[in-house]
């Protein structure tokens, strides 16, 4: 993707692809996700075409909630900040610790079975890394 092309991915185009990315991922249809977001289907389809330069944040956290995720979450995976290069904020034992106040142990244990499943599941997570990378390289020369 060129330089230029990059600066004219608006908030909102932001937003419409990583919308239409995981609605199409979970094989949602237009109108479930904007019943489960209370938006109409007709504003939600011209989010994906692009349409909008910008949305209000209210809209965000709608989607958010449809998708199942924190707005924060949301924001970062439509690539709308850089993740925070906080170790502590990024850490999973900081957040262990700090949301569920898990002894060390516990938190050992759960990094372990982590490694474990990252370990079993090899393959399908690079099958669907490489699914991702295409798809975001496929819509980023459609900008």
């Amino acid at each position: 993707m060129s330089l230029g092309k990059q600066k004219s991915l608006t908030i909102g185009r932001k937003i419409g692809q990583y919308v239409k990315y995981q609605r199409e991922k979970n094989k949602y249809s237009l109108t479930e996700v904007a019943q489960n977001a209370e938006l109409d289907p007709s504003f939600l389809l011209r989010l994906e075409k692009g349409e909008y330069n910008d949305i209000k944040f209210s809209a965000i956290v709608k989607l958010a909630k449809s998708f199942q995720m924190t707005t924060g979450d949301f924001i970062l995976k439509c690539r709308l900040i850089e993740k925070i290069n906080e170790p502590q904020q990024l850490s999973l034992d900081y957040f262990l610790k700090k949301k569920y106040q898990l002894p060390a142990q516990a938190i050992d244990q759960i990094q372990l079975f982590i490694e474990f499943i990252q370990k079993k599941y090899r393959q399908e997570i690079s099958s669907l890394k490489s699914k991702r990378a295409a798809y975001w390289k496929k819509q980023s020369r459609k900008s």
